[in-house]
């Protein structure tokens, strides 16, 4: 009688583990389009570098070895999870070159993507480990590159008047850098983003009416080379400015 109990008991756990073991991944791996596997490498590309600069003040190279993605859209939004490994490199002055491995598991969503958890060993030459850098090198290092890197700002009066329109009408406004998103926004000059709890307004500012409308219909219309993903409401206002919102 003992037996049979001790051995329905670890019947019972063993099924418990596996339920917990694999219950999350019974999804199939979906097939990214070129364009989403392109933000999953970016995803990937800030998440290690910013690991490994935090850390060792270095740029590395990246090298990545395996993606596997997960669609958990639904009728509303899209979000695609992913994991990605791979390798990366670091070059020192004196010429030795130090590499490591990484793990980052990542998301890709309508309105933008980016790397959640990144996990990275420690880079080697040999049997030689890099040193981490102190917290005064850490700092002096990340001054300097924010120094360098200009914080986004808009520029132009009617993307500041309609950016502080929102503001008021109580979204949260964040400034973004066309050049530094995908496609560069398809010729945007300036960038920003209002949402609050509920909704998402991409506004975008172009050269001129023909722009903008290139931008629309390049990142919501149909058709070979679009971006895929929720179609929200557009419109283009004051002839060269689009605003796109996601309910």
């Amino acid at each position: 009688m003992k037996s049979t109990f001790k051995q329905t008991v670890c019947l019972i756990l063993v099924m418990t583990f596996s339920v917990f073991l694999f219950g999350c991944n019974s999804q199939k791996p979906m097939e990214l389009s070129e364009n989403d596997y392109r933000l999953v490498e970016e995803a990937t590309r800030m998440g290690v570098s910013s690991e490994i600069f935090t850390k060792y003040g270095k740029e590395p190279g990246l090298t990545i070895e395996n993606v596997t993605a997960y669609d958990n859209s639904d009728s509303t939004f899209r979000n695609i999870t992913f994991y990605a490994t791979g390798s990366y490199a670091i070059l020192e002055s004196s010429g030795d070159l130090y590499s490591g491995t990484f793990k980052v598991m990542g998301h890709v969503e309508d309105h933008g993507f980016g790397c959640d958890e990144c996990e990275v060993t420690e880079p080697k030459c040999g049997s030689a480990t890099l040193p981490v850098q102190s917290t005064a090198e850490t700092e002096k290092a990340t001054s300097a590159t924010t120094s360098e890197t200009a914080k986004p700002e808009l520029k132009s009066e009617e993307m500041i008047a309609l950016s502080k329109q929102y503001q008021k009408d109580g979204y949260t406004i964040m400034v973004l850098d066309p050049a530094n998103e995908f496609e560069q926004c398809y010729g945007a000059l300036e960038h920003f983003r209002a949402y609050n709890n509920t909704i998402l307004i991409e506004v975008y500012l172009y050269e001129n009416a023909e722009a903008a409308e290139n931008g629309k219909d390049m990142m919501f219309g149909e058709g070979p080379g679009r971006t895929s993903g929720a179609v929200p409401d557009t419109e283009i206002v004051n002839e060269k400015i689009l605003v796109a919102k996601y309910k």
